[in-house]
């Protein structure tokens, strides 16, 4: 604590520090590649471990980005991640329908690029 007097008056600044809480900044719109290699090790009727969740996990990887989960739905996504983050999940539109559900219902799905975009 600092005191600095001035004609009379005392002023008195106080320092906190502390752990500032990390801030994830995704963008609004971005592609990801699920590659065959993801579609080999995707499974079936799994939020988790979908092709694009795999792919989604990968791409937040190769950016450096900490995460906890990406769970997929038919027509969303969600990335978690975590409680020492600002922002503690984002949720994102995708544009791989056919995908998820193809490759939920045991047909044979290709690689292919998946563009999602931020939700409100």
């Amino acid at each position: 604590m600092a005191a600095v007097e001035r004609e009379g008056y005392i002023v008195t600044t106080t320092t906190t520090l502390a752990r500032s809480k990390s801030s994830v900044v995704l963008p609004e719109r971005f592609a990801v590649e699920v590659t065959a290699d993801d579609i080999m090790h995707g499974r079936r009727c799994d939020a988790n471990m979908c092709p694009l969740a795999l792919a989604v996990a990968r791409w937040l990887r190769n950016q450096r980005i900490p995460f906890l989960t990406v769970l997929v739905t038919h027509t969303d996504l969600t990335i978690n991640f975590g409680l020492d983050t600002l922002v503690q999940v984002q949720h994102y539109w995708h544009d791989g329908v056919s995908l998820v559900s193809d490759f939920d219902h045991g047909e044979i799905v290709g690689p292919r690029t998946v563009v999602l975009a931020r939700l409100p």
